[in-house]
């Protein structure tokens, strides 16, 4: 018997505006609130709709055999209720079917889980509470932002309550490991810990991206080489394919459910029907955080580049201050600054951005980012001196 989880990432880019050092002091907005409004709307439309309802087609296709985990941060789930609302309502149909699982995650879809333990816990607890609020869920499924995972993580999660987590591992583990099992976390015995099987991720995400059709059955194909499990994620943001038809990419997913179904001993799965009963293969303890993006990068092992940890060790370091002024505005700000998108844009090597998200526009470069970053940041401290006085 093999099962298959299949992860659909719903996420929406914050962007900062162009500031430069000359605008620092002037108090002029970091965010583009209307552009933001416009994507919001346009996306939703062309993607996030056609997406869903190929999801509901399948599910009533294949006879509710099919199967998905949707991960999407509570930022995310607030612009749509501001400027998409008929998107929500899409997901609540979904979920009318019994066949969608949510995982959890940070708010903000923040790096607070390596920088800051106490922000990281508040987030994941304002994002189960918006859940709840919003769809009526209670995740049991943890997913960290690039899937940052390390034993320290899995003890926190594992006090919040989770069973288990998805993650990838990196080139540069020494770990013998293997995702077509579910492992045991080693620090907290109560989580299971899903791996992402990116090899097969990235064929599904560069095959969408390609001009050419992606042949569902080459997948299958694929996913028959594994023994037990399968977990895959896909990004709302790869079907969109300018120079394909509208559709092309999104009946990828009916056809991949017709041709998993088509073998009666292969199944979709959520987490919680695994862990519910299927045992851990054994034990394993990760002492140094686990990555998707370190397992993309093979010259790259470590979690942040130098421009990346400097933006983030300073924004950390803020957060004390912000709080101590109690000004919402000031708060606001500070969580929005905590989005991945601004970090994704430091990036210094040559990440293909379909592999992760169809988002990244960078700001000519790497540094012109950090710096653009860092001026925000100048400004913002001005801010909070201010409120110092």
């Amino acid at each position: 018997m093999k099962n298959i989880c299949l992860f659909f990432r719903l996420d929406l880019p914050l962007n900062l505006k162009d500031y430069s050092f000359f605008e620092i002091g002037s108090s002029n907005p970091y965010f583009d609130d209307q552009k933001t409004k416009q994507f919001v709307q346009e996306y939703a439309q062309k993607c996030l709709l056609p997406v869903n309802q190929t999801i509901l087609e399948t599910i009533n296709r294949t006879y509710g055999n099919f199967k998905a985990i949707l991960s999407i941060s509570g930022y995310s789930i607030e612009l749509l209720k501001k400027y998409a609302p008929e998107v929500i309502s899409s997901i609540s149909e979904l979920i009318k079917t019994g066949n969608i699982e949510f995982t959890s995650e940070t708010y903000f879809e923040s790096y607070a889980s390596i920088f800051d333990v106490s922000e990281f816990q508040i987030q994941v607890k304002k994002h189960s509470q918006i859940l709840r609020q919003t769809f009526h869920q209670k995740p049991i499924t943890f997913r960290n932002t690039d899937l940052i995972f390390s034993d320290k993580i899995a003890q926190v999660i594992s006090k919040l309550g989770f069973k288990s987590v998805i993650t990838a591992f990196s080139f540069h583990s020494q770990h013998n490991i293997s995702s077509d099992n579910i492992y045991q976390s080693q620090s907290a015995t109560d989580l299971s810990i899903f791996f992402q099987n990116t090899a097969i991720g990235i064929q599904i995400a560069e095959g969408l991206a390609s001009n050419n059709y992606l042949n569902a059955n080459h997948i299958v194909n694929e996913i028959s080489n594994s023994e037990n499990l399968t977990c895959l994620e896909i990004f709302y943001s790869q079907f969109i394919n300018k120079n394909k038809p509208n559709d092309e990419n999104n009946n990828f997913i009916l056809d991949f459910g017709r041709e998993v179904l088509k073998n009666p001993t292969t199944f979709f799965k959520t987490t919680y029907d695994i862990i519910k009963t299927e045992n851990a293969f054994e034990q394993r303890s990760f002492p140094k955080p686990l990555a998707f993006k370190t397992q993309l990068r093979n010259s790259e092992p470590d979690l942040f580049n130098d421009l990346q940890f400097d933006a983030l060790k300073k924004l950390y370091s803020m957060k004390h201050f912000v709080q101590q002024s109690k000004k919402s505005e000031l708060i606001e700000i500070w969580n929005k600054l905590q989005h991945v998108t601004h970090f994704d844009r430091m990036l210094t090597n040559e990440l293909t951005p379909h592999l992760f998200n169809g988002f990244l526009v960078q700001k000519n470069t790497a540094h012109d980012a950090f710096l653009n970053f860092m001026n925000v940041l100048n400004d913002f401290e001005l801010h909070i001196i201010e409120y110092k006085k």
